[in-house]
């Protein structure tokens, strides 16, 4: 059932939540002069250069300063497409994307409370072949408000599972341009598993103990490697 599959924890490092030196610095400073264009006057010069990559990096900042998280996506979107090996832009997007699923994922916990004060529990509903129990189970208007919150419910769940789904795909772009960094091995997994890929978290979390053997966080990832080969009946190879 819905009210039961929204469960468990995302993100097991939380390593692909915050990018240092981007856009998180911006909004976490001083909010004085930054230097970063309003989002009208961002909007104007990319009308005057469509195309142009600093245009639409300024309007992707300019639109996470203020807190339009999906419209910053899109932006970043068209700039990754221009120029795919940005590694800067690969990061603020795969960013906003966890910042993306995170905002969803509080709303499916919301529509999921909703979806289950409207369902009561059939335990205590009298015998359905009594009076009482035919009158409350026709109910056509309660029905249909609980079912259009279970709809809302998987309707997020949905999102939820692109949004993270998204992230993972810009952390493989990430670990392709470069292969050597273990904190991308660390976000790809977290946002792997967040997207539901079991095998490719294992492999990027194996990536990562393969280039930092010796990190302080090796004998957590080893942990988990083996939470989970059993729960996903792999071998250990």
């Amino acid at each position: 059932m819905l009210a039961v599959i929204f469960a468990g924890s995302f993100v097991i490092f939380g390593v692909g939540s915050e990018v240092p030196g981007g856009i998180a610095d911006i909004i976490g400073g001083p909010r004085g002069d930054t230097g970063v264009p309003s989002v009208s006057e961002a909007r104007e010069r990319l009308e005057e250069r469509p195309n142009d990559p600093e245009a639409l990096r300024d309007l992707a900042t300019a639109l996470q300063l203020e807190g339009e998280t999906d419209e910053a996506i899109t932006t970043l979107e068209r700039l990754v497409a221009i120029a795919p090996r940005d590694e800067t832009a690969l990061r603020e997007l795969a960013s906003l994307y966890l910042a993306q699923a995170t905002q969803i994922r509080q709303r499916a916990l919301q529509a999921q409370a909703r979806a289950q004060l409207l369902a009561p529990d059939e335990q205590f509903l009298p015998p359905p072949d009594s009076d009482l129990g035919r009158a409350l189970g026709e109910r056509p208007i309660s029905d249909a408000v609980q079912a259009e919150a279970q709809q809302e419910f998987a309707r997020l769940i949905r999102e939820l599972q692109t949004a993270y789904g998204q992230a993972k795909d810009t952390y493989q772009t990430l670990a392709e341009l470069n292969p050597d960094d273990p904190t991308v091995q660390l976000q790809l997994a977290d946002a792997s598993l967040n997207a539901g890929d079991t095998a490719t978290a294992i492999e990027a979390y194996e990536r990562f103990l393969e280039l930092a053997p010796n990190d302080p966080s090796a004998p957590l990832v080893k942990q988990e490697i083996e939470r989970l080969r059993a729960g996903s009946g792999a071998g250990t190879g």
